[in-house]
This record gives C-alpha cells, sequence and structure tokens, in this order.
C-alpha cells in the first residue's frame, strides 16, 4: 500500500492501540482520497472489495477536482464530500477502510472529526472507543431535534454513547442523536426516479435521508456540508450545482466478481458501464427491477456440467428469480398501504436497477422499533434506547400500540407523528 508521508510517519509512533488494531483488521490496501489533494478522477476506476472488483464510472469524462467542491474541503473541520464517499468504497464508506484509515493516521483523520465521527463530542477523542460505532459498524451520529408538533413524549432509557444523556449535546438540549451510515453517492438517475437531469430544486419522489427530511437533492447536499463539514455558511449556487452535476452523472456497479467472473460481459448481467451509458432504461412503475438473469441457467450454457463460475450464475438466476417471483405473506409493516397481504420482495423493492420504493419510501420493517427494552436491547445493544409514549389524542402505531422502545425514531423525528416511529427509506 502506498502511504501519504503523513500516514507513514503516524504509523510509525503508533503505539500499542494501533498496533493492536493493525493486527486485529489488517491492511486493507485500498487506496484512501484526501480532500484538497487536486487528483483527477479518471472516466473509469476499478477497485477491489471482498468479492471482487467494483468499477466507477463518470459519464462526462474525467476529472479535473481542484477547486471542486465535493473534493475540497469548504468547511471548518478539513472534510469534503469525498471524505465519507470514497470511490474505493464504491462511493460510499466501508468499515474495513475506515479502521485502516484509523490505523494510518492514529484516528487524526478528519473522518474522525468529533462532531459526528465520535459517539459523543464530550468523549476523550484520543480513545478509539470513543469511536467506536463508527470503527465497527460504519455509524455517524446525526444529532437532530425533537420536532415543536410531536404527538409523543421521548424519553432516554439507555445511552451507551453518554450523548444523549449529556448536558451539551443531548435531550436537555431538545436534541435526539441517531447513529446512520452515510449512502452510496451514485447511480441517483435510479434511486430518485428522475430522467437525470439535476437541477437545483428539483423535488423527488425518494427520501435522501433515512428519515426523509430532505426533498431535494440540493437541500440534503447542503445540509450534509453545513453539518458534516461545517461549512458555517451557506454554499453558493454555483458550489450547489457543481455537487449536483456531479453527483447525477457518478455509477457504480460490482463489475467483477471472484467466482462469477466478469459482470460486464454483453451476456452477462448490467454491471458498471452498461448503468454508466445506457440512458434509455426506464425508471417508474411496471418496470423490470432488474436485467433478467435467465442467461444464468443451465440451458443457457447447454448444461455442460458445473464449474464454479457456472454453479455461482445458476445461484444468481434462482435467486433472482425467487426475489422476483416467490410470494410469502406480508404483515404488520406500518407505512405499507393496504395491510397485510401476499408478496414478493419485490413488492416493497419496486424501482428498477435501486431496489428501492418511490411510492412509499418510508416504512416500519422492525429494524429499529420495538415492543420492549430487552427486545431493543437485544437487537442492538451498542446503540441508545429511546421510550416513544404518545399523546393521548394522538393516533397509536398500527402494530405496537401507544409505547415504543427504540433504537432510531426514524421519520417520527420528521414529521412528530408518532405513528412514524421506527418508519426508515428503504
Amino acid at each position: 500500500m502506498n502511504l501519504h508521508p503523513r500516514k507513514l510517519l503516524a504509523t510509525a509512533a503508533l503505539g500499542i492501540t494501533a498496533v493492536a488494531l493493525m493486527a486485529q483488521y489488517g491492511d486493507s490496501g485500498d487506496p484512501w482520497w484526501e480532500p484538497g489533494t487536486g487528483r483527477n478522477l479518471p472516466m473509469f476506476s476499478t477497485f477491489p472489495d471482498s468479492t471482487g472488483d467494483i468499477t466507477i464510472v463518470n459519464m462526462e469524462g474525467p476529472i479535473a477536482t481542484a477547486d471542486h467542491p465535493f473534493f475540497q474541503n469548504v468547511g471548518t473541520n478539513y472534510r469534503a464530500c469525498i471524505t465519507c464517499h470514497q470511490p474505493s468504497s464504491a462511493m460510499g464508506l466501508s468499515t474495513d477502510r475506515i479502521r485502516q484509515q484509523y490505523v494510518d493516521t492514529r484516528g487524526k483523520d478528519p473522518v474522525f472529526a468529533a462532531i459526528d465521527g465520535s459517539n459523543c463530542p464530550s468523549l476523550p477523542q484520543a480513545d478509539p472507543a470513543s469511536h467506536s460505532l463508527l470503527l465497527q459498524r460504519g455509524l455517524f451520529r446525526i444529532p437532530l431535534p425533537v420536532p415543536s408538533n410531536a404527538d409523543y413524549k421521548l424519553a432516554v432509557v439507555e445511552d451507551p454513547t453518554t450523548c444523549n444523556t449529556s448536558t451539551t449535546y443531548g435531550l436537555a438540549t431538545n436534541t435526539v442523536s441517531v447513529y446512520r451510515r452515510p449512502r452510496v453517492v451514485a447511480n441517483l438517475k435510479y434511486v430518485l426516479g428522475t430522467d437525470g437531469a439535476f437541477h437545483l430544486n428539483p423535488t423527488v419522489k425518494a427520501q435522501l435521508a433515512a428519515d426523509g427530511r430532505d426533498s431535494t437533492l440540493a437541500q440534503q447536499a447542503a445540509e450534509a456540508m453545513h453539518a458534516h463539514e461545517q461549512t458555517g455558511r451557506s454554499l453558493t449556487p454555483t458550489e450547489l450545482q457543481h455537487n449536483l452535476d456531479f453527483e447525477s452523472q457518478i455509477f457504480v456497479a460490482q463489475s467483477a466478481d471472484a467466482k462469477g467472473g466478469d459482470l460486464t460481459e454483453v451476456s452477462g448481467p448490467l454491471g458498471a458501464w452498461a448503468l454508466g451509458f445506457n440512458k434509455n432504461i426506464k425508471t417508474g412503475p411496471n418496470q423490470p427491477l432488474f436485467l433478467e438473469a435467465s442467461y444464468w441457467t443451465k440451458a443457457a450454457h447447454g448444461n455442460t456440467g458445473h464449474t464454479p463460475q457456472t454453479d455461482f450464475r445458476e445461484s444468481v438466476a434462482r435467486g433472482n428469480a425467487i426475489f422476483m417471483n416467490r410470494s410469502f405473506h406480508i404483515r404488520d409493516v406500518a407505512g405499507m398501504p393496504g395491510g397485510p397481504t401476499s408478496g414478493t420482495c419485490a413488492s416493497c423493492h419496486t424501482t428498477p436497477l435501486a431496489g428501492s420504493n418511490l411510492d412509499h419510501p418510508a416504512m416500519d420493517v422492525g429494524t429499529t422499533a420495538y415492543a420492549t427494552v430487552a427486545e431493543a436491547k437485544a437487537a442492538n445493544p451498542t446503540l441508545p434506547i429511546f421510550k416513544l409514549t404518545w399523546n393521548p389524542n394522538a393516533a397509536p402505531h398500527p402494530y405496537l400500540g401507544r409505547e415504543i422502545y427504540t433504537t432510531d425514531p426514524g421519520r417520527a423525528l420528521t414529521t412528530g407523528r408518532c405513528a412514524d416511529t421506527g418508519s426508515i427509506v428503504m
């Protein structure tokens, strides 16, 4: 692995804690994109991952990143958008890469900024334990106000992070700290269900944050740069437009699999090249969710016997058929219209090439809301647990009643409606 001189010096002086981290997590070898370096981003970039290769495609060709707001720090903590949306992590952020960066920089990289890269800014920032949710699970702290119109009362039941019980950062200041991963910044043509034309104020059907608090890509970008980069100012229309232009033309996909081989071959599934250049793929209702995988069945290769590649591809074809066609009973999903029903995986994951849901984006599928403290703690022992108690005149959660324990109230922190507790973007 090639390291920046600063990283080499940091590694040499790492000490016992970092050596222990290195022994535990190893050296991933992935490059890390530092803000402000002025590197060029090629039209095609390929990086290894745990199962093969991913490929990044820039539809508009190579990008000179000098003075580009996505790649330059415009705030006060030396971060840029690229800090949390690394090309080598598929324009997101992998825990392996985060842990390696902690080792390389002794925890000094801007990604570990106290404001949200630690469990709480009041914790000792030199201690790896203060960054445990980011290092172990890729979770950043998201501080949000309790809505003034909330039809529920919120209390902190348990808080391993200490932030929600803090007099400076916690509920005493009407702030709730939840912990979430950054989303991938790529393939937005499909994620948002638009025609790919991004402007400063297009209202999109998709929700751009887990709790649906942003209605436009511009709003999301401005909020992220203010909160996570601590810009301390409003971005100019030109800066925002540069970000939107970049985010609307970047595509990423798994391009090779160690068992399945080249995924971008002419007869293969849709890989990064096809994602980037196929402008004719339609989004919206009644469109195929993914490309048909029948070319990977036994019949497609003449029943010529088994190899690791053919076995893998047949497994993918079977999985695709199950996802699209295997029916089962769906119940107890708050936010899903119509109540209990029979359906397939594709009944909820309806957006072609994205797997999200543009018509009913936020649902409670039981990943954050529970009927008892014990259930919440057993599911997520490292996260805070909140108790939400409904006001007498509020409509209850349709399946969990009038008192809920949750590790993340989800959309209820946006709408103020207790019935939205636990509902998050699919």
